[in-house]
């Protein structure tokens, strides 16, 4: 028997939960005697303290999107050292995640967020672990907290992310260009007789909460664009309310779908 151990950060139901869940799912429909674990690292290393970090966190990209992305791209982004470390990261969470490794024993590691992926590079290549460990990456970019030069293979969302991990120094064997991953129960149907859309459409998300820095983009488009944008507002009613008063000819908002398995129906607007 295989075990599988999943690795996403903080409780609340971001994308890096939705993509181990949809990873899951698949894997035990492919082989369903393998155990699967999930072990989300704030809440199993500080217990209720992470419901406190979540709320901070998400109060201030709320609230002040643009100091969160300043900081978030010169931390992580912009950063050229060839190798970054985060100390304050490794001091709180390093032993936990070793500790967490050895207690479970897993065949494979499944990083969908960087910080694990982080922590598990570092004891890889100071031979702390050997356990294989997979990148499963859910934007369609790569920073700089993600772990690369010890990690085994990373899964893409896109061509261009192959490029970059390339750069890294990252050997093309050990990427594959898989796309971000999508549950199985999440499908679409084509119903008979529905015509072909005559103009394109384009999709803009804040995540399952709506949040960030939507109002200076979505003031950029103009009436006339030739995209039809399909806005998914999330759990952030305001700005779902909003936008259905302004009634723009080319934004399309959509609220927060909870369900996987319930029908949902998008007509795609041919003007």
């Amino acid at each position: 028997m295989k075990t599988v151990l999943f690795l996403p950060l903080l409780q609340i139901p971001s994308g890096h939960h939705q993509a181990a869940d949809a990873l899951k799912e698949d894997l035990l429909a492919m082989a369903p005697q393998w155990q699967c674990h999930k072990v989300e690292l704030l809440s199993s290393r500080l217990g209720q303290a992470e419901k406190l970090i979540s709320s901070v966190y998400l109060q201030w990209i709320r609230h002040f999107p643009k100091t969160y992305s300043i900081l978030y791209d010169q931390a992580v982004i912009r950063q050229k050292k060839a190798h970054l470390s985060f100390r304050y990261y490794e001091i709180l969470f390093r032993r936990h995640i070793k500790n967490v490794v050895q207690r479970i024993q897993p065949d494979l590691i499944v990083c969908t967020h960087a910080l694990p992926s982080y922590l598990l590079n570092r004891l890889k290549l100071s031979k702390e672990i050997t356990n294989p460990v997979v990148n499963v990456y859910t934007d369609y970019f790569v920073h700089n907290l993600w772990g690369t030069e010890a990690i085994d293979y990373h899964f893409v969302g896109h061509p261009y992310m192959k490029t970059k991990l390339k750069e890294k120094g990252v050997s093309e064997s050990r990427i594959f260009v898989t796309g971000i991953p999508i549950h199985p129960y999440i499908t679409i149907s084509k119903r008979k007789g529905q015509t072909e859309r005559l103009c394109y459409s384009g999709l803009i998300s804040g995540g399952s909460l709506g949040i960030g820095a939507f109002t200076e983009l979505l003031k950029k488009i103009p009436p006339n664009d030739p995209i039809n944008y399909y806005v998914l507002c999330g759990k952030n009613e305001q700005m779902y309310k909003q936008l259905q008063n302004e009634n723009h000819p080319r934004l399309i908002p959509l609220p927060y779908i909870s369900s996987r398995q319930e029908p949902i129906e998008i007509t795609f607007l041919n003007l």
